[in-house]
């Protein structure tokens, strides 16, 4: 197994920074880590991968040069607000004539780069950095940002220890020295909740310092959280009363150890012993209802309120997901409302990431870059696991993919799914997209275990399985064979993937074997377009889809997809090998995909927040049944 794959383990559980200790009363002190990249080996910042966490990046036009970021856990009595950073008894070493470091990749949603505004950009390079003497970045310490995740405190910083002035052809190295964390303190009640315990362990494995998880539990040993908590399903009443599988889908996940709750606009039930029972005496305390951004606003207030002291850990969204008119939506935000074009996206982040304030410069407009990134704002640590299935007004249509879901999750016989199906077509002229297929098929799929068939537009010298990438073939492949993963590279709209795949054609699929998707296209999922891509394929052929609710980012020339996710294709790469390789359930995997980006501009903002999955996140490609009895009743119907 290519040792490329270890980026995407928390960085705490591969890349231990070195001793942690509590210095003093209000400091945090960390051996900075060192790259394994050799001295006098600057060539190598043209690759991605440099080692020991490290990756070559830089904004678009930049220099790129190596990076990672330090997570550390601040202990509960820190105020977020006052933490500050510096490095102590770091020593400097120059490294001359090095003439060339490459700049950073544009970023495009075609094959037309975007470039950041007002800078002043020459054959791809930044000419107020390329031009200039002085060294770059200026710092190399990123602004540091204290995220949260419940009541977890965890301090997120960027450390660039090589700086690079162009006109000299210098190279300067920072080594060794300690990352030195002040704050003031405050007075906190510690208490162990279900849903820190449950957050404990994923927690304990970020952070490089997971020994202070324990301040968080009062002592209690992370390995206590328990597997499962409590499944929310968050729909309408309509839906409540008219769909014939709900119940169905309830009592499999009650099978599964779950706890299973039901809420709508006017009741929250609880399911015991598979029948709902009313949570108060009039089964009332719904989440509220209303429209558009009214309804999510609600059902994010009403998750805040329950999520704690009910141990919710999945969330089940079923309804219109439409942002201004849908009765279960999703939240419309603005990641690139600064750069004027592109500006929104509507999202299901909105009900994950539960902690962060999504309008911290309180103008009405959620989901900012930078402005509602900052501490106390938005972060990539989710608190809970959200999936949805939208619902267009067929109750036949949303049974049909309950009865998928109950199916899927009863099965025995799983060998189909170690299938990977891999249809890349090329964005432009720089950027063919086989690359990521073959790094998917060599870095995750183990020989012997997973099967994969590759579907590019030529031959690239690495023989696929079929050429070129047209619509037809890849229809004809996937319809024929069974595939667990379906994972994609294009140019989409809503209900289309260029040369790869349309709406029209999901009623081809075999629907009893349906696949986990990853469409790698701009729009495919859109929430105002009933027919959008992935919830065709959804509908008929899929199990679970994450699809973009707007137009997706990718790095034009990019050939390598390792490190911090970035671009869609990064996240591609991510969410396929948390699947094959990691086993985890389509919702973690998206999760720890959210957890491991790095967003430090607009168009990753609006990665973060457009890719979105439809269809139950509590399923993985290794879910099968977990008891021996008979736990689907006749309830259930079939519709496939």
């Amino acid at each position: 197994m290519a040792t490329s794959y270890s980026w995407i383990r928390p960085v705490g559980a591969v890349f231990l920074i070195g001793a942690v200790s509590i210095a003093s009363a209000g400091q945090l002190s960390i051996d900075l880590p060192s790259p394994t990249l050799a001295t006098g080996s600057a060539s190598s910042f043209h690759g991605d991968e440099i080692g020991n966490g490290f990756f070559s990046r830089g904004l678009p036009g930049e220099p790129r040069l190596p990076e990672r970021f330090l997570r550390i856990l601040l202990p509960p009595q820190a105020d977020p607000s006052t933490v500050t950073v510096s490095i102590s008894g770091s020593k400097e070493s120059d490294e001359a004539n090095v003439f060339d470091v490459l700049p950073g990749y544009p970023v495009a949603i075609s094959a037309v780069p975007v470039w950041p505004a007002g800078k002043r950009i020459q054959e791809g390079r930044d000419l107020d950095i390329y031009d200039k003497d002085a060294f770059h970045p200026a710092n190399i310490l990123g602004e540091p940002i204290v995220r949260q995740w419940g009541a977890f405190q965890i301090l997120d910083v960027a450390y660039r220890p090589w700086k690079w002035n162009p006109l000299r052809g210098i190279l300067r190295r920072s080594i060794g020295g300690k990352l030195i964390a002040k704050y003031a303190e405050r007075k906190v009640a510690v208490s162990a909740s279900k849903s820190q315990l449950a957050e404990a362990k994923d927690v304990a494995a970020l952070v490089s310092n997971p020994e202070i998880v324990a301040t968080y539990t009062g002592g209690i040993a992370v390995n206590a959280a328990a597997e499962t908590g409590t499944y929310a399903i968050v729909s309408t009443d309509a839906i409540r009363t008219g769909s014939v599988n709900l119940l169905a889908l309830a009592r499999s996940k009650e099978a599964r150890g779950f706890n299973v709750e039901l809420a709508t606009q006017t009741g929250h039930w609880k399911l015991l012993n598979g029948i709902w029972s009313c949570l108060q005496s009039d089964c009332a305390g719904g989440w509220g209802g209303g429209n558009g951004n009214a309804a999510a606003e609600a059902i994010r207030t009403w998750l805040k309120a329950k999520y704690v002291a009910r141990g919710i850990q999945y969330v089940l969204l079923i309804g219109n997901p439409d942002p201004t008119t849908g009765d279960v939506p999703m939240k419309m935000t603005w990641p690139r409302r600064a750069e004027g074009d592109y500006p929104e996206c509507p999202t299901d982040y909105f009900f994950a990431e539960l902690s962060g304030n999504w309008d911290r410069n309180a103008n009405g407009f959620a989901g900012e870059y930078p402005a509602d990134y900052a501490t106390g704002g938005i972060d990539q640590f989710p608190e809970l696991v959200v999936g949805r299935i939208p619902y267009y007004g067929s109750v036949t249509d949303l049974d049909k993919i309950l009865a998928k879901t109950v199916a899927f999750e009863k099965a025995t016989d799983v060998a189909w799914r170690k299938n990977v199906l891999l249809p890349m077509e090329p964005s432009d002229g720089s950027t063919p997209g086989y690359q990521l297929g073959e790094q998917i098929r060599t870095n995750f799929l183990i020989p012997g275990k997973f099967a994969s068939t590759r579907i590019y537009e030529s031959d690239y010298g690495v023989a696929p399985e079929i050429t070129p990438c047209t619509i037809p073939n890849v229809r004809s492949a996937w319809s024929t064979g069974r595939y667990g993963v379906t994972t994609w590279w294009t140019h989409g709209s809503a209900t289309t993937a260029v040369d790869i795949f349309s709406s029209s054609d999901a009623v081809y699929l075999d629907d009893a074997h349906p696949s986990f998707t990853f469409q790698n296209s701009c729009t495919n999922g859109s929430p105002e377009s009933s027919n959008n891509l992935g919830y065709a394929l959804l509908r008929n052929g899929a199990i679970g889809t994450v699809s973009a609710s707007r137009v997706s980012w990718y790095n034009i020339g990019q050939t390598s997809f390792v490190g911090s996710p970035q671009s869609n294709a990064m996240m591609a790469y991510a969410y396929t090998g948390a699947l094959v390789y990691d086993t985890l359930v389509a919702g973690r995997a998206l999760n720890q995909v959210r957890r491991s980006m790095s967003v430090n501009a607009s168009a990753w903002a609006m990665n973060l927040a457009d890719f979105n999955l439809y269809g139950d996140p509590s399923v993985g490609l290794f879910t099968s049944s977990r008891s021996g009895r008979d736990i689907f009743p006749a309830i259930l119907t079939t519709i496939f």
